[in-house]
């Protein structure tokens, strides 16, 4: 699990943490599962850009203070050449 610290964000520091990942994964032949609140546009914008799939939804994952948000579980799959 990782995430970026807020005064990191929108500095390209995400997608190179999880481009090594899937660098290191295609290696190993594994997938990639994740999940993302639903609400988080700019999140599921990059893991689409990184070829991730939604798959299903897990209601209620997320406590908030005012109730609950849904998570978009995604998946990357194996794939023969290294990222963009």
């Amino acid at each position: 699990m990782f995430c970026v610290a807020p005064k990191h964000r929108h500095k390209g520091e995400g997608r190179y943490l999880l481009s090594e990942l899937i660098k290191l994964a295609d290696r190993n032949k594994c997938k990639i599962f994740l999940e993302v609140a639903d609400t988080n546009q700019i999140a599921q914008n990059l893991y689409l850009s990184l070829e991730f799939n939604p798959i299903s939804i897990r209601k209620n994952y997320y406590k908030v203070a005012d109730g609950y948000k849904d998570a978009i579980v995604m998946v990357r799959s194996v794939h023969n050449n290294t990222t963009k």
